[in-house]
């Protein structure tokens, strides 16, 4: 087992969130060397491409953070503002019955790894990143469906 992954799954993910809030500490003081840096950081956690460290990740409760530590990627000329855009122009719709909360929640964590993949993961892109987001994907996607045709009143309309 990889390291961090060890280390991560030891501290029970505490590690990962006293990361996350760490960034946002360092934002709040202005101290982008800091914000570069946990950039890099969270690019070494990527590359392990840990499914559950991705799945984590990807969590409502972090993925702002997670997001908050794309926008300093030192790569980019000018900071994305992700943080604003998931904030008022992705909102989330409920578009499903809300007596399957589950299937709502797999179709949240799907919009946040497929935003992850294709607009805040680009850059720190390792080999095995976008399959571990590609396999996560597919795998909620695998459970939206399988859930959907075991619902007797959508599944009889077809």
């Amino acid at each position: 087992h990889d390291p961090v992954c060890t280390a991560l799954a030891r501290k029970g993910f505490s590690a990962l969130d006293a990361f996350l809030a760490a960034v946002l500490g360092a934002e709040k003081e202005g101290n982008i060397e800091a914000l570069h840096a946990a950039h890099g950081a969270l690019g070494q956690i990527m590359s392990v491409a840990d499914r559950d460290i991705v799945e984590r990740c990807c969590a409502p409760h972090r993925f702002l953070a997670l997001a908050a530590v794309c926008e300093y990627d030192p790569a980019l000329p000018v900071r994305p503002r992700h943080r604003l855009h998931l904030l008022t122009r992705a909102t989330l719709v409920q578009a499903m019955s809300p007596d399957v909360p589950e299937l709502s929640r797999r179709a949240h964590l799907l919009f946040r790894i497929s935003f992850f993949q294709n607009v805040l993961a680009p850059h720190m892109a390792e080999d095995t990143l976008p399959a571990t987001l590609t396999q996560l994907g597919d795998a909620c996607r695998a459970e939206i469906v399988s859930a959907v045709t075991d619902m007797p009143h959508l599944t009889s309309a077809m």
